[in-house]
């Protein structure tokens, strides 16, 4: 996809998307790059105490708006879950940079993290097309006794 087209799509939503995940208040800046890894589509880097993020994106990996829109939400829900990258600084403050169990802890972390980035990925799929469950929409079956 040529950049300019990507970046008006980002353009377009991107506002919408942070306020409807709840991180409207970030400052978040879209670059568009060329990723010299073909399976990256894209990145986040967060701040959490100022609330500032970059996301990356590579237009050449993306043929549609779908795919664009896709890539955003999931570096968007990095930011949702940035707080826990608290925690993280936190428990590896001990840990020498650059030693097997660094190395062991970074793999742990990406792992976790883009785990649970694709779990609230599909949660957030069911209403793609599809009639959300009554019971994610905080209904229950004990409503109608």
């Amino acid at each position: 996809m040529k950049p300019e087209r990507c970046r008006a799509i980002v353009e377009a939503h991107v506002d919408e998307m942070k306020r409807l995940l709840g991180v409207a208040t970030w400052k978040i800046r879209v670059d568009f790059v060329d990723h010299s890894d073909k399976n990256l589509c894209g990145t986040c880097d967060r701040q959490l105490p100022y609330q500032f993020a970059v996301i990356t994106i590579d237009p050449a990996v993306h043929s549609s708006q779908r795919d664009v829109l896709d890539t955003l939400r999931h570096e968007l829900l990095h930011v949702v879950l940035a707080p826990f990258d608290s925690y993280r600084a936190l428990a590896i403050a001990n840990i020498k940079s650059d030693s097997p169990m660094d190395k062991v802890e970074d793999k742990a972390w990406e792992l976790s993290v883009e785990s649970a980035v694709l779990a609230i990925e599909r949660v957030l799929d069911l209403g793609r097309g599809r009639k959300v469950p009554s019971i994610l929409r905080g209904k229950s079956t004990l409503d109608a006794q």
